[in-house]
C-alpha cells in the first residue's frame, strides 16, 4: 500500500495543483497546457528512451486531429468515439512508419520525420483538399454530443476531461519510465550490443517506444480538435517540430513532469509577453540557453539541482 501511494503521490500532486490553479489564472489557459504537455511528452520519450529525435512530431499531432476531425464531421456526433479513432489510425500509422525509418540512425531519422511531416502539411493542405479543406481547415464544434453528461463544448467540463487523460497518461509514462522495458529503452541508448548479447531485441523496442511516442502525439491531436472544434493544416507546420523539441529540452529530457513545466512556459510566453514584445521566441530562446547551460535536464534538473544543495546544507 505504502509503496503504491510513492508511485501515485507525485502525478497525484501535480494534478491536484493544474486543479487548483483555475482559481488564479484562465481554465482556457490550462487546458492548452494539459494539451500541450501531453504532445511534448511524446517527444520527450521519444528522445529521452528511445535516443531519437525527431523533427516530425507535428505530423502524428496531425494524423491524431484529423482522424478524430474527419469523424466528427463526416460520420459521427460522439467525440469518445472520435478521441477513439485518433488514437487508432495514429497507432496503426505508427506501426506501418515506423517499420520503416526505426532503423535509421538518428540523423537520418530526424530527417526523414522532417521530410515526412513536409509530405503530410501538402497531403492535406492541397492533394485531400476537399477532404480536409485545404488550409480553411474543418469545422466541427456544434456538430458534438453530450456524452456520459460531459459536454465537451463546455470549457470546464472539457477541463475536468483533460486533467483525467493527463492522469492516466501520466501514470502509464512513470510505469513504463520505471519498468524494464524502460530500463531496456535506456539501455539500447547506451550499449545496443550489449542489449542485443542480453537476448533483447533493440528494433522491437525503438519501434515499441516510437508507436507510444506517436499514439501520445496524436492523443494530443485529438484532444485539441475535440477542444478547439477546428482543424487546419497550420498545426502541422514544420516551425512546430522546433517549437517542440526546444519545449521539451527547456523541460528536461527524458524526466516525468518536464513536458508540463515546459508547456506552461511556452503556452503563458505566448499569451503573456507576445503582449509586451512581438517576437516571445526571443525570451524563450534565452531561456533555454541558460537552462541548458546550468543543467542537464532542464528546468526539472535545476530544481533537483537546489533540493540536493539544501538537502546536503
Amino acid at each position: 500500500m505504502i509503496r503504491t501511494f510513492k508511485k501515485l503521490w507525485q502525478p497525484l500532486f501535480v494534478i491536484t495543483i493544474v486543479f487548483v490553479a483555475r482559481f488564479f489564472v484562465p481554465i482556457s489557459y490550462l487546458t492548452e497546457v494539459i494539451i500541450f504537455s501531453i504532445f511534448i511528452m511524446s517527444c520527450n520519450f521519444l528522445l529521452g528512451y528511445g535516443g531519437l529525435l525527431s523533427f516530425g512530431q507535428p505530423l502524428y499531432l496531425g494524423v491524431g486531429a484529423y482522424a478524430t476531425a474527419c469523424y466528427l464531421f463526416y460520420f459521427g456526433q460522439n467525440p469518445l468515439i472520435g478521441l477513439l479513432m485518433g488514437l487508432i489510425v495514429g497507432t496503426i500509422f505508427a506501426l506501418g512508419i515506423g517499420v520503416i525509418i526505426i532503423k535509421l540512425r538518428s540523423d537520418y531519422f530526424a530527417l526523414t520525420n522532417a521530410a515526412m511531416n513536409v509530405v503530410g502539411f501538402f497531403l492535406v493542405y492541397d492533394l485531400f483538399s476537399n477532404i480536409t479543406g485545404g488550409m480553411d481547415g474543418i469545422w466541427f464544434l456544434t456538430k458534438m454530443n453530450p456524452v456520459f453528461g460531459i459536454d465537451f463544448t463546455n470549457t470546464y467540463h472539457f477541463f475536468i476531461f483533460a486533467e483525467i487523460v493527463l492522469l492516466i497518461i501520466l501514470l502509464l509514462t512513470q510505469y513504463i519510465m520505471n519498468s524494464m522495458f524502460g530500463t531496456i529503452c535506456l539501455a539500447c541508448i547506451s550499449n545496443e550490443k550489449k542489449v542485443r548479447f542480453l537476448g533483447y531485441s533493440v528494433f522491437k523496442t525503438k519501434l515499441l517506444s516510437f508507436i507510444f511516442s506517436s499514439v501520445l502525439a496524436s492523443l494530443a491531436g485529438s484532444l485539441y480538435a475535440i477542444y478547439f472544434g477546428y482543424v487546419c493544416p497550420s498545426m502541422m507546420g514544420q516551425e512546430k517540430a522546433g517549437e517542440v523539441v526546444a519545449t521539451t529540452i527547456l523541460g528536461g529530457v527524458g524526466t516525468l513532469f518536464g513536458p508540463i513545466i515546459g508547456a506552461a512556459i511556452i503556452i503563458g510566453a505566448k499569451d503573456i509577453i507576445s503582449n509586451i514584445i512581438q517576437n516571445w521566441e526571443v525570451f524563450v530562446g534565452a531561456l533555454l540557453v541558460i537552462v541548458v547551460l546550468k543543467a542537464d535536464e532542464g528546468i526539472v534538473g535545476l530544481v533537483n539541482d537546489y533540493i540536493k544543495k539544501q538537502k546536503v546544507i
